[in-house]
């Protein structure tokens, strides 16, 4: 067999032509249902329901989302038709219906605990599986002979490794997600306030604890628990949008406290800490696109100089000094 001769003299061009086609190819591979024991492949289904949630904010059938350039850590907004948007493959079309038929409709009662479980499941799901489409490209880079020229290939099998570590963490939310929802228990707690409408939509999560707590951590017993996190959803409706945050009932004191504020924030405050979190924690979120010209693209500068500053820190210590719903 003939050897390949590796080419050590690509362009930047050709670089990061590379690492799109890549990138590209672990979007697009199929993932099996999260179901346990479901080999049934996965379907792209809405984060957050598009007949119950999204309709309320779009227009003309399409939202604007936060995208982030995964080369250049540059932030931008992009429009994206209703069908495509705020999607993942989470689980096989049967089992889609079958788990989360309880919320599907307009009037579920969203003060019911297992139903506010349900808001978040999927929230949480979309967070594993974009560190497994990560990975899967992380991986394929270390498999290509002409990129791993370029590449810390260390460094890169160490980000993948940590990614498996966040994994872990986030499967462990998910097994307790499904214990309660099977055995009627309650692992954790929500609060729920209803607001003013505003045409924000997410569900995501973060960790509380900052760069410095989990640094502290290190060599402690403490490193092996999984980090405190918060669970996050703004929910528009016709007239109001609801705020839905939840913790784990054995998450640390501080962190107990810190969702606790949201029930007795005034709808001022709160809007600011909303927009604190959209900005600071999470990158899952949609907007419509008049909220976008009013209120956002005048910042956008400001924004993505903000999250370019903070990409990979944690924690709520950190705010704005801006607020877009001003």
């Amino acid at each position: 067999m003939k050897k390949r001769i590796i080419n050590p003299y690509l362009t930047e061009e050709q670089i990061k032509g590379k690492h799109f086609s890549l990138l590209k190819k672990a979007n697009q591979k199929k993932f099996k249902c999260f179901q346990g024991g479901c080999n049934s492949i996965a379907i792209e289904s809405h984060i957050l329901q598009k007949n119950g949630v999204l309709r309320y904010i779009a227009e003309d059938q399409h939202l604007m989302r936060l995208q982030k350039d995964f080369f250049s850590i540059k932030y931008g907004f992009e429009r994206i038709g209703l069908n495509d948007i705020f999607v993942f493959k989470g689980f096989c079309n049967t089992h889609d219906h079958r788990i989360f038929s309880p919320i599907e409709s307009n009037k579920f009662n969203l003060s019911d605990y297992k139903n506010q479980l349900l808001i978040s499941y999927r929230g949480l799901l979309n967070e594993i599986r974009k560190k497994e489409i990560l990975n899967e490209f992380f991986q394929s880079i270390t498999q290509d002979e002409e990129l791993s020229y370029y590449m810390n290939i260390g460094g890169l099998k160490m980000v993948i490794n940590n990614q498996k570590l966040a994994i872990d963490d986030l499967t462990m939310f998910k097994n307790s997600f499904e214990d309660d929802l099977e055995n009627n228990t309650k692992s954790c707690r929500f609060i729920l306030k209803k607001i003013k409408p505003i045409p924000i939509c997410t569900s995501s999560l973060f960790s509380f604890e900052s760069n410095e707590q989990m640094f502290s951590k290190l060599g402690t017993i403490d490193f092996l628990k999984p980090l405190d996190t918060i669970f996050f959803n703004a929910l528009p409706q016709s007239d109001c949008t609801f705020i839905l945050i939840g913790t784990k009932n054995d998450c640390k004191h501080n962190c107990q406290l810190y969702i606790e504020k949201f029930s007795f924030m005034n709808e001022n405050e709160l809007l600011k800490e909303i927009n604190d979190i959209i900005f600071r924690n999470i990158e899952t979120w949609v907007c419509n696109e008049t909220f976008f010209k009013s209120n956002i693209d005048l910042h956008l500068d400001y924004l993505r100089k903000f999250m370019s500053e903070n990409v990979g820190e944690h924690g709520t210590n950190i705010g704005l000094d801006i607020n877009i719903f001003d």
